[in-house]
């Protein structure tokens, strides 16, 4: 049953209408995917989270892209439509707008759970370099900062958990797996750090 639901997945993916990058708004016949830049090269910290608010705020799968050069062997063919991005990254989550934030500008995303005593934060982020530690960037500061950052997302309304790890087995079988992402463990929160008072650096 399982693979019979990935290969579902797979094609719908295949098939799903991607908007041009920078669109707020679904597109047409597209199952209400939705591309939007979240950075640009010159854009500020204050334009990021901005942008990044306009994501979907439920449950989904997400892709990350990016014109920045990453480390690994890049063998993801998704692509949107007059874009020079590159897939980096997929995921899901139960809320796409608080982990994107989580992944992409996480020194603001762990100040933020701080500084909310009920907010668990997530673990397992997005990484760049390897070695230790929780991953997660920060795309408004060097060397993140010269590229394009646009964020997919394929809403999956009323999903759980355990259908949306088949959705993203669903697009490795479409795509292939994206450079940066891995396998992540059961339990995605992790604990609270506690960040210094002062502001983020590049934030």
């Amino acid at each position: 049953m399982a693979n019979e639901i990935e290969n579902r997945f797979k094609e719908y993916f295949r098939a799903a209408v991607v908007p041009p990058v920078g669109a707020s708004g679904p597109a047409p016949g597209g199952n209400g995917v939705v591309a939007i830049e979240i950075a640009s090269p010159g854009c500020s910290a204050d334009d990021v989270l901005a942008r990044i608010r306009l994501l979907p705020r439920g449950p989904g799968l997400y892709v990350i892209m990016t014109t920045c050069d990453i480390p690994g062997r890049d063998v993801c063919t998704f692509a949107v439509r007059d874009s020079d991005v590159k897939a980096i990254y997929r995921g899901h989550s139960s809320n796409v707008g608080d982990r994107i934030m989580s992944h992409l500008t996480n020194t603001a995303y762990m100040a933020m759970c701080d500084a909310i005593p009920s907010k668990k934060p997530w673990g397992g982020f997005i990484k760049i370099a390897e070695g230790v530690g929780d991953g997660g960037i920060d795309i408004t500061s060097v060397p993140y900062t010269t590229g394009k950052w646009t964020v997919v997302v394929f809403p999956m309304e009323g999903s759980s958990e355990p259908l949306r790890r088949l959705a993203e087995e669903g697009f490795s079988l479409a795509f292939g797996t994206p450079v940066r992402s891995i396998k992540e463990p059961k339990n995605r929160r992790g604990k609270r750090s506690k960040i210094p008072s002062a502001s983020p650096t590049g934030m």
